[in-house]
């Protein structure tokens, strides 16, 4: 009896290990438990956005606002918006509110191409921020409206944004431009 209870448990563990290890080998989140890209979705059905063009026109107006960059540094260092400050997405709970004290102030957020941008503007807005915007499409969407770009040396030019994928440190071909 105690023989056929072994294999009778044998085979139910080899027939859960059967069917879970399909999904957990392709990146399926567990039953009940969202996956990243549903809670991007979210963040960014639940924000609002700006476009590039808009974000474009309010800097060259010198409007009072606050850009912050949700990227890494290494992404942040290749090439940024002029004028942006770096909280990554995982600091912004807590180095925001030393660095921007007013619950009114407008602040505009970006990553690469909006998942970042979205969870640290949703996350501005649950700390209190009322009026913070995500970037729509991230620096990818401003770098598509050939709007420029700045590094540690100055005003940089996006030679090829595809390169990112073949380049050791993600950043993309950049090259400086001396004015």
């Amino acid at each position: 009896m105690i023989k056929s209870l072994k294999t009778t448990m044998a085979v139910a563990l080899a027939g859960c290990f059967m069917f879970a290890a399909p999904a957990v080998m392709a990146g399926a989140a567990p039953s009940g438990i969202k996956s990243k890209k549903e809670i991007s979705k979210a963040a960014k059905a639940a924000v609002s956005h700006i476009s590039a063009t808009e974000l474009k026109a309010k800097i060259e107006a010198n409007d009072k606002f606050f850009l912050i960059d949700s990227r890494t540094m290494p992404e942040f260092q290749a090439g940024h918006i002029e004028g942006a400050m770096w909280i990554p997405r995982g600091w912004i709970e807590f180095k925001t509110p030393k660095k921007i004290k007013d619950a009114n102030a407008e602040i505009v957020v970006y990553c690469k191409a909006g998942s970042r941008g979205s969870l640290a503007t949703k996350a501005l807005l649950d700390m209190g921020y009322k009026n913070v915007r995500d970037l729509d499409g991230g620096i990818k969407g401003w770098i598509n409206e050939d709007l420029p770009l700045y590094g540690i040396l100055g005003k940089i030019e996006v030679l090829d944004v595809k390169a990112k994928e073949k380049s050791p440190n993600g950043s993309g071909l950049v090259r400086n431009v001396y004015p």
